[in-house]
């Protein structure tokens, strides 16, 4: 709601969007979400966010806590003592940053943190419609307050100026008053906090798993409540909170490390699972016997999963390099194919038909099920290699896409959302990204064997949880099956085919448009 700045100057924040409705929304999650975290939550109707912070980072310095306000906003700047500062979270990669009354001078140029009040008010600023005086920008800001101290001795002095400066400061007094005022972060309120209750507690399991299920937080739930979501299992119930307290912390308890039981959470890879060679069977089948034995497993299941292996993004291009096959979860076959001579496309490599026909009744045959993610690549580069597939195909990708079309689509994602599993990184085999990286036929068969088999495990997996997510009869399943992977062998032929353009259509459009802009800009000129 409004606060004492809006009542003040009405057009404060006036600049800014409407908050979206769906973060509207979500506001009540959020309350709801802070409850079950046991994080306390704080309201004091007529003031900002960082009013309350700015007084509670007063207060609790007064009773000896090492304060850290974790924000990037540069207003928070005003704040920082010796004993409160600023924790400014990394961005783009970029690590986080501690602001201290060194840094907060260094990087506005000024000599105690509180001018940053009078910066913002000759400044202005621009996110919260404060004004601050024309003509006056950070540099000339900090130059002036560098030789009078505060804003009301620089505008008892505007006799020492000259200029447009001298008489913008002159014309605009109240105004940078005013924007002082704006500017400044209140530290009175008149609300007691009680800072016993604000010790980290452990989150309340009960309330969080219905919350992270309800809004399909999967991956933070395994974060936070990979404990407690293991202790329910074993019908042990939730971890019970524990309090940590300034004693058992050697005075205080640590914010961003240690500070005893409860006060950091897992990162969330720790809890994820990973390749564990003893843990799954994967086979490299680089003989006539091992594949053999493959196509036999194959000809008795259903629906097995599919991936390829090639030298590269483009499928027009790309040579393939392997194929991997998974029928059951936790197991996986690599069948590597040679390369052929370079001079020509594989389809028209004897060595490389000659393997890839003894997989042609199972890649041809219409009752099974074929599962791949992103099947359109894979397609291209099997009829790049002169494979027919008859096989019903099931694309997770898409079935994906057809569940959450506003979320990423691809495995590495979706194994850590839906299964809980970080896969092997490609950057493993391959390199960085660059001009030095390798590519899959670089990589000796019986080390792409364990990436590419996982590759066609985590096929099979996910497809499993998209196949009871779509179900049997829902509008997604409908769009799925009639819609979406009926349109993927067309876009295949399609990007294969290329399209054809009629040039000559083309550049009679463009003269007619040439001329319909001339007769407008005629009229205009007429007009005006």
């Amino acid at each position: 709601g409004p606060t004492f700045r809006h009542e003040t100057f009405p057009e404060y924040k006036a600049n800014r969007d409407e908050t979206p409705e769906d973060i509207r929304a979500s506001i009540p999650h959020i309350y709801a979400m802070a409850e079950a975290m046991r994080i306390p939550t704080i309201t004091e109707p007529g003031f900002e966010a960082d009013d309350m912070i700015g007084y509670l980072s007063v207060l609790a310095e007064k009773e000896g806590f090492d304060v850290y306000m974790m924000t990037p906003d540069k207003d928070y700047a005003q704040l920082v003592t010796e004993k409160v500062r600023m924790y400014r979270p990394g961005r783009m990669g970029n690590p986080a940053q501690v602001w201290g009354p060194a840094e907060v001078c260094e990087r506005f140029g000024i000599e105690d943190p509180m001018q940053v009040i009078d910066l913002l008010g000759l400044m202005g600023d621009s996110a919260d419609n404060i004004p601050g005086v024309p003509g006056i920008g950070p540099k000339t800001a900090a130059k002036l307050l560098s030789k009078y101290g505060t804003m009301e001795i620089l505008l008892d002095s505007t006799a020492d100026l000259k200029g447009k400066q001298k008489e913008n400061l002159e014309n605009f007094r109240e105004q940078a008053l005013l924007s002082k005022h704006l500017a400044t972060i209140v530290t009175d309120i008149n609300y007691t906090p009680n800072f016993d209750e604000m010790v980290v507690e452990s989150p309340d399991a009960d309330k969080l798993n219905p919350l992270f299920e309800e809004l399909e937080f999967r991956t933070l739930a395994r974060r936070i409540l990979g404990a407690a979501a293991a202790s329910e299992a074993d019908g042990q119930g939730p971890k019970p909170a524990t309090k940590v307290s300034a004693d058992d912390a050697g005075g205080q308890m640590g914010l961003f490390g240690g500070g005893g039981e409860g006060a950091e959470l897992d990162s969330g890879e720790g809890a994820l699972q990973k390749f564990d060679a003893a843990a799954v069977d994967y086979r490299l089948a680089d003989t006539a016997e091992m594949r053999s034995e493959l196509l036999s497993e194959l000809a008795s299941v259903q629906r097995f999963a599919f991936d390829t292996e090639t030298t590269g993004l483009d499928a027009r291009t790309a040579r393939l390099v392997g194929m991997s096959f998974s029928s059951k979860p936790g197991t996986g076959w690599y069948v590597p194919v040679p390369l052929g001579d370079s001079a020509k496309p594989q389809k028209e490599d004897s060595s490389v038909v000659a393997l890839l026909e003894e997989f042609a009744p199972v890649l041809q045959d219409a009752s099974k099920q074929l599962i791949a993610q992103n099947w359109k690549y894979d397609l291209k580069v099997m009829r790049g290699a002169g494979v027919k597939i008859g096989c019903q195909v099931f694309d997770t990708m898409l079935a994906h896409y057809v569940l959450q079309p506003d979320l990423k689509h691809g495995m590495d994602y979706l194994a850590e959302v839906e299964l809980g599993y970080k896969t092997i990184p490609i950057t493993d085999l391959l390199g960085k990204k660059g001009k030095n990286q390798k590519t899959m036929a670089d990589i000796p068969p019986e080390q792409v064997c364990p990436y590419a088999c996982e590759d066609a495990d985590i096929t099979l997996r996910l497809a499993d949880v998209f196949e009871e997510k779509l179900g049997q009869d829902s509008p997604e399943r409908r769009i799925f099956d009639t819609i979406e992977m009926p349109l993927v062998p067309v876009l295949a032929d399609m990007e294969l085919e290329g399209v054809r353009l009629d040039t000559d259509a083309l550049n009679a459009m463009a003269e007619g448009l040439q001329e319909d802009l001339r007769k407008l800009s005629d009229s205009i000129q007429a007009h005006a």
